[in-house]
């Protein structure tokens, strides 16, 4: 055995293998055409492996389980496409999308792919192998988008008596599942908005605990004095428009106030894949037993690899498991199971796992840094090209002009995307320093460019009949 290593190891220093594969290598190939099918074997063995690799838990079972071709005799009623092929219309559908699709349409009756909701078998080996690429201690995929998976949170945690600091510029399926459903009692924080109509973040000095127990003061007076008067905040990771929190700060300053901050992510979910982003992610953050437990609704359909409607929800809060704010497993799925349908659609799951799996290792860290970058180009070509559209960045770094630094600089460091308090081009008022940056995958602000095609229209509209 010893020579047969020695062997290897000359035939490796041989070829100018580096040292760091010698692990990874399973085989050897001599040129011999009497061994070619032997090898042709161990070729299709090797890949065959790599690909069952490749497919995250959910999609493995359900793929095994799709190529068994099994009968269904339960639900859905189109049995596997075979309803739709008795008309031409029907045909024509099944035609479209492929009958892979309507074959991987499963009833939830059948055991053997485990269940979605109590958590069984595949879904629950694929959600703990999500949380753990995730960072969060347990993940839910919901398949009704993230107003259901927002309202299963709010209906977990909130009761009427209880205390939301809430931002007022929160998805509705906030207002609803907060202070409708939940009855919870509110205090606002004050969200700014920039002369471009922007959404901005939460004014600084609403993050102030004074400031935070006057407002209680107005609403629950005998509450003003509790030690943690907020069951709940709900806070947006980052707005419609780009801006983007730094989480670290947002628990550093609120989070002995709260049992639990929920970060509404709904327009972000990649910020810990990114590394100069590392600071805005809650499931990134190092907490102790005196930090609020963290919630974190995402929605993959938005801003990751998921079909419509895809959604999860990120719990990290075992640090502050055996305190009674605690919210268990069984609390939360019960508000899950409230906002679940009991007929799922499979392939939503499917591609909720293979998301999770594209994200995992280094892979993910790559391609979001080709996205960052792909972005920044886009940016530079713009404030090249463009007369009437502008780029939602700073005009000048370090007195230099954005445009004018490399793109693996800009890339890695937040500089080049904080709102600076007081500068013109964000014009955002009752910022602090570092509290903000634009999202750098958001080439422009969503209003952005209806903003300045209004004012391209107006200006030329004023040049041709309104001549100076």
């Amino acid at each position: 055995m010893q020579n047969i290593l020695e062997k290897s190891a000359k035939t490796f220093s041989a070829l100018q293998i580096p040292e760091e594969y010698y692990s990874r290598i399973t085989g050897i190939f001599e040129p011999s055409e009497t061994k070619s099918e032997y090898y042709g074997r161990q070729l299709e063995a090797a890949a065959e492996k790599y690909e069952k690799g490749l497919r995250p838990p959910f999609f493995d079972a359900m793929v095994n389980y799709v190529e068994q071709g099994n009968s269904a005799f339960d639900c859905p009623g189109h049995q596997g496409g075979q309803f739709f092929r008795r008309h031409p219309t029907g045909n024509q559908f099944v035609n479209f999308f492929g009958e892979t699709l309507f074959r991987s349409d499963l009833c939830n009756a059948d055991v053997s792919m485990g269940d979605l909701l109590i958590h069984e078998g595949a879904p629950s080996t694929a959600q703990r192998h999500a949380a753990k690429i995730f960072n969060a201690d347990k993940t839910y995929f919901v398949l009704n988008g993230t107003s259901s998976s927002n309202k299963v949170v709010l209906n977990a945690l909130l009761a009427p008596g209880d205390l939301v600091l809430f931002d007022r510029n929160n998805h509705k399926s906030n207002h609803h599942g907060a202070l409708i459903q939940a009855g919870a009692t509110p205090v606002y924080l004050e969200t700014a908005r920039n002369p471009y109509g922007f959404i901005g973040g939460i004014d600084a000095h609403c993050f102030e605990e004074r400031y935070l127990r006057e407002q209680i003061e107005a609403v629950a007076p005998d509450r003003a004095r509790e030690q943690r008067p907020f069951r709940l905040a709900v806070i947006q990771l980052g707005t419609y428009d780009g801006t983007v929190y730094n989480a670290r700060q947002v628990v550093d300053k609120i989070g002995h106030l709260c049992d639990y901050i929920l970060f509404d992510s709904a327009w972000v979910g990649y910020e810990q894949f990114i590394p100069m982003m590392a600071d805005c992610s809650p499931l990134l953050l190092e907490l102790n037993e005196n930090d609020p437990g963290i919630l974190v609704t995402q929605s993959v359909h938005k801003q990751q690899a998921g079909f419509s409607q895809t959604s999860q929800i990120h719990k990290k809060d075992s640090h502050i498991k055996g305190q009674a704010r605690y919210v268990n497993h069984k609390r939360m799925n019960n508000a899950f199971m409230m906002h679940a349908s009991t007929s799922p659609f499979y392939p939503l799951f499917a591609a909720l796992d293979v998301n999770a799996r594209m994200h995992e290792g280094e892979s993910g860290k790559r391609m979001w840094m080709n996205c960052v970058e792909t972005g920044i180009d886009t940016r530079k070509l713009l404030l090249k090209s463009c007369k009437y559209l502008r780029p939602f960045v700073p005009v000048l770094v370090d007195g230099k002009p954005w445009e004018s630094f490399e793109t693996e600089e800009i890339a890695n460091d937040l500089r080049f995307f904080h709102f600076v308090p007081g500068e013109r081009w964000h014009a955002f008022e009752g910022y602090a320093e570092h509290q903000y940056f634009v999202d750098p995958l958001q080439a422009a602000s969503h209003n952005a460019w209806h903003q300045c095609n209004h004012r391209r229209v107006r200006s030329l509209w004023r040049a041709r009949y309104h001549p100076r």
